[in-house]
């Protein structure tokens, strides 16, 4: 994305006439001087603070009851024995 637009904005600058080139040329500086800047305070800001993983999620009491075979897949939980 950022080299086809590299590019066009190249190639853009190599029709433009010699008036408006270096005008041209002086804006896209500024808008990349602007970008970069931008860049490294997101880099600074992600090495402050790096993404970390939740908690995980309680685990719910599984255990066989009486009754039930230990084939299955899945256990029952204490909720599920009571209904």
């Amino acid at each position: 994305m950022v080299k086809g637009a590299a590019i066009k904005t190249v190639l853009l600058l190599q029709q433009c006439p010699l008036t408006l080139a270096e005008s041209y040329a002086v804006a896209v500086c500024d808008i990349n001087a602007a970008l970069l800047e931008k860049q490294q305070e997101l880099l600074a800001r992600a090495e402050q603070a790096p993404l970390k993983l939740p908690p995980l999620l309680p685990q719910p009491n599984a255990r066989n009851f009486p009754g039930f075979p230990n084939s299955w897949k899945r256990k029952m939980t204490a909720y599920e024995a009571a209904l």
